[in-house]
């Protein structure tokens, strides 16, 4: 649909989604209401990831073969507590749409009084979580199966930056030379003295350092788009129920359909990200609040999506009843 108002939050009316402006006040308000049960599982699969995790090597090369069903088992326990979250979201969002529409049922899924529904939704911050295991018994495969698409998705980019590094390019000396100085004294290089490096370097080296930057960044942007264009997959994965390809797909199509939306959904998105990285670059900040302000900012824009996608999926069965009348 059109927009025309210019803002990035847009404040007219559009169908099938609400305006953003309204989203974005309705999901802080569901997520603050339900911000622990929401946010469980991922500070459960962090602390198991650091119970069990290896330390890592300081290399780019493939763990002992030893090591490999701990990895293996790390993937299938992301998959599993993945699956359960994407229902909890699921659960949360279409009780929250079809009360908020009460006045208007539009599915056989509305019960005889669906604001009352809203009311005890609200009253039971808990609730979502009886979404959980039955996620994870119902969409464990489906998830597995989206989860690897995505890892297979960036291995295959990671390969051909690194065959284009390996082939044209090579590893500039001068990032050997801060890696080796780093691994001896255990410690970061300066700004100052990196700068002061830098600016010594013969412009050969400068060129190649200039590739080398410009291939790694080609790679996080590709990798950016492609993650951007299938933002959606999750909540389409549960409502959809046809399996994660379909769902992937089906995201490429939603992203068509409402592009310019979309932007200004990712233009919000990336500024959100942004903001807290900058809070990010505090060293106490980073040190008191870094990994738990960013596991915050993922669980809101991930029910934000499952929000987006339970309006449109209450307004196609508006639509379908009201073509059948």
């Amino acid at each position: 649909m059109g927009f025309t108002s210019l803002s990035i939050i847009d404040s007219s009316e559009s169908q099938p989604f609400p305006p953003l402006r309204k989203m974005v006040s309705e999901c802080f308000s569901l997520y603050t209401r339900h911000l622990f049960v929401l946010t469980l599982p991922s500070f459960l699969y962090l602390i198991i990831l650091i119970e069990f995790l290896p330390e890592p090597t300081g290399n780019l090369q493939l763990p002992p073969v030893s090591q490999w069903p701990l990895y293996i088992g790390l993937f299938l326990l992301y998959a599993a507590f993945q699956a359960g979250w994407f229902q909890m979201m699921h659960g949360l969002c279409a009780q929250f749409v079809q009360g908020k529409l009460a006045e208007k049922p539009t599915t056989e899924t509305v019960t005889q009084n669906p604001a009352e529904e809203l009311k005890q939704l609200f009253l039971s911050p808990f609730a979502p979580l009886s979404h959980f295991f039955p996620g994870v018994g119902a969409f464990f495969v489906d998830t597995f199966v989206g989860v690897t698409l995505q890892t297979l998705i960036l291995a295959v980019i990671v390969w051909f930056i690194q065959q284009a590094i390996d082939g044209n390019v090579g590893i500039p000396p001068i990032l050997i030379q801060w890696f080796q100085t780093m691994e001896h004294t255990k410690e970061p290089l300066s700004p100052e003295v990196m700068t002061q490096q830098l600016i010594a370097l013969p412009i050969g080296q400068k060129t190649q350092l200039n590739q080398f930057y410009s291939l790694i960044f080609s790679g996080f942007a590709l990798y950016g788009i492609t993650s951007l264009l299938l933002l959606f997959w999750p909540p389409l994965l549960i409502s959809r129920q046809k399996g994660a390809l379909f769902a992937m797909c089906d995201s490429i199509i939603t992203v068509v359909k409402q592009l310019t939306r979309w932007i200004r959904l990712i233009t919000l998105l990336l500024l959100s990200y942004f903001l807290v990285l900058a809070l990010l670059s505090i060293p106490s900040f980073l040190s008191l609040f870094g990994s738990f302000f960013l596991l915050l900012l993922n669980g809101y824009w991930m029910l934000f999506i499952f929000l987006e996608i339970a309006y449109r999926d209450e307004q196609q069965a508006k639509s379908r009843i009201d073509v059948a009348a």
